[in-house]
């Protein structure tokens, strides 16, 4: 088998089915917090029958309808359960699907380290070419996030001295991955789109977490640039990979 018989057997017999079984945990996480609301329901609906009975009962007029006085408890206590249920149905489906991502993400990453690992044995110079590449992409991606942070005060020293050095090893990253492995300049640009892609992504939460609205803004030029290197990779053609695949 060759390299690239070996990267399609990864990707239809491991990679496939971990996307697959992604979906289907995420479904599962939906369909459990389902049955949850539907119990929500019946015990709505069941308040609601026993709230009504209560109002529409005979007034006991010997101590002044006091059958009649603490309906709206029964209403209230209700409301009260209701939400409470709710919020815990709501956070247990955001920390199933919290859990279920962040294996999945551990998982892929061991299947695409072990994908290096296998390639760099069998085909050591397609390796270094992919990891030439990943390489240059990851640089991109620092190089970008230390311009994000430049107008945080405490961070604006480190990402100064991080900042040129990225972007050389980029440079040379990419020149090398360019013209030594004969990749093509789809592959280049695709490395400089996924960079971007992640670049807004963790700019955006840098910038809620810093918080700076600089940060925030340059996420959003950030945007603008993924945008045109979109419409300039369709005339050539070529398609930027996604986040979760590799650059």
């Amino acid at each position: 088998m060759n390299c690239q018989q070996i990267g399609q057997w990864i990707t239809d017999h491991v990679e496939t089915p971990l996307k697959q079984w992604y979906s289907n945990a995420v479904q599962q996480c939906t369909q459990a917090t389902q049955w949850l609301q539907q119990v929500v329901q019946q015990f709505e609906n069941w308040v609601t029958q026993y709230v009504t009975q209560c109002i529409e009962q005979p007034c006991n007029w010997w101590c002044l309808c006091c059958n009649k006085w603490f309906c709206w408890i029964a209403q209230l206590v209700s409301l009260v359960i209701t939400t409470v249920i709710t919020t815990i149905i709501h956070f247990i489906q955001a920390v199933c699907q919290l859990l279920v991502t962040l294996l999945y993400l551990l998982l892929l990453l061991l299947v695409s380290f072990a994908r290096f690992v296998v390639e760099a044995v069998l085909c050591l110079l397609e390796s270094i070419c992919s990891l030439m590449t990943w390489i240059g992409a990851l640089a991109v991606l620092v190089g970008l996030l230390c311009i994000a942070v430049l107008p945080v005060p405490t961070l604006a020293p480190l990402a100064l001295t991080v900042l040129p050095v990225a972007f050389i090893v980029a440079l040379v990253a990419l020149t090398l991955a360019r013209h030594l492995c004969d990749n093509d300049r789809c592959r280049i640009w695709g490395a400089i789109g996924w960079a971007l892609k992640w670049a807004i992504v963790l700019s955006f939460v840098l910038a809620v977490f810093l918080p700076s609205p600089l940060t925030a803004l340059i996420a959003a030029l950030y945007g603008g640039a993924i945008t045109i290197l979109i419409i300039l990779c369709e005339s050539i053609p070529c398609t930027l990979p996604g986040m979760l695949a590799p650059p």
